[in-house]
């Protein structure tokens, strides 16, 4: 029987945020520039991705909460 399950947003997002990661890793690697404006650089990146990871998983536990919620009353229900 096939799997034709959907990815999550949550899993596309973090996908996405991860290939970001990536590609802003090996630009800063690969730019002419000193290694302490390389580090800053990574430095300012890194806390903006932690930022958007830190929203990302609050807006996933807000779902996945509601999730719960429904089906706790579902089974109420019966």
């Amino acid at each position: 029987m096939a799997n034709n399950r959907t990815p999550s947003l949550g899993a596309v997002g973090l996908a996405f945020m991860g290939g970001g990661l990536v590609g802003a890793a090996l630009a800063l690697v690969l730019a002419p520039q000193s290694g302490r404006e390389s580090r800053e650089e990574i430095h300012d990146y890194m806390r903006q991705a932690e930022g958007k990871i830190h929203d990302l998983t609050d807006t996933a536990n807000g779902a996945l909460a509601q999730a719960v919620e429904k089906g706790q009353e579902f089974i109420k229900r019966g």
